[in-house]
């Protein structure tokens, strides 16, 4: 047991804990959102309106992509998710882009497991790997339109909350009694030049 904890052991041990834990996150970030297998089977890189030109040439096929939620319904037992198209890196997460405005369906088969209720909402972003059907027509407020649809495989958050570590904070808040909690070592770490 340690009395003083002002002392290098103490020092020492919490530096491997933040170091771990920086670890840890940097692990995480880098973590595939969907399953491997469907990430080295699926193809990730097609423009969605490829498939509405040449539904013929994809059909059967398993593609990755990411979307926004419009809305989610469930029909004949099946879970139906309309959604905004985002594209997808190879390791199955949102690119850095706001949602197309082209869109297309993702399907939950009645016989499969659906999704949990809260990856689903209108306005969460959700990635899928999923097997191009065909096109079903449908209605976008007033506008006919084609919707690619996609028998999910799988299905994943597409983002991950980004971890960003700021060792000097550029404002007044550096010097406040709370950043004892964010930054234990905060008085050992030289101040900003003008503090």
């Amino acid at each position: 047991m340690l009395d003083n904890c002002d002392g290098p052991v103490y020092k020492l041990s919490m530096k491997r804990i933040l170091s771990l834990l920086l670890v840890s996150l940097a692990v995480a970030a880098c973590a595939p959102v969907l399953q491997q297998e469907y990430l080295e089977r699926g193809s990730a890189d097609i423009p969605l309106a490829a498939f509405i030109n040449e539904p013929n040439a994809y059909r059967g096929r398993l593609f990755l992509l990411g979307g926004e939620i419009v809305e989610s319904t469930v029909r004949d037992g099946a879970v139906r998710i309309e959604a905004r198209y985002i594209p997808v890196d190879e390791r199955g997460r949102l690119k850095d882009t706001e949602p197309f405005a082209e869109r297309f369906l993702a399907v939950y088969p009645a016989d499969g497991e659906p999704p949990a209720p809260e990856l689903y909402r209108s306005g969460e972003r959700i990635s899928i790997a999923g097997i191009f059907t065909g096109l079903e027509p449908g209605r976008i407020g007033d506008i006919e339109y084609l919707f690619p649809v996609f028998e999910i495989r799988d299905v994943g958050q597409g983002y991950q909350i980004p971890f960003e570590y700021v060792p000097y904070p550029s404002d007044v808040r550096y010097l406040e009694p709370s950043l004892p909690m964010m930054d234990p070592f905060w008085r050992d770490r030289p101040r900003p030049a003008g503090r």
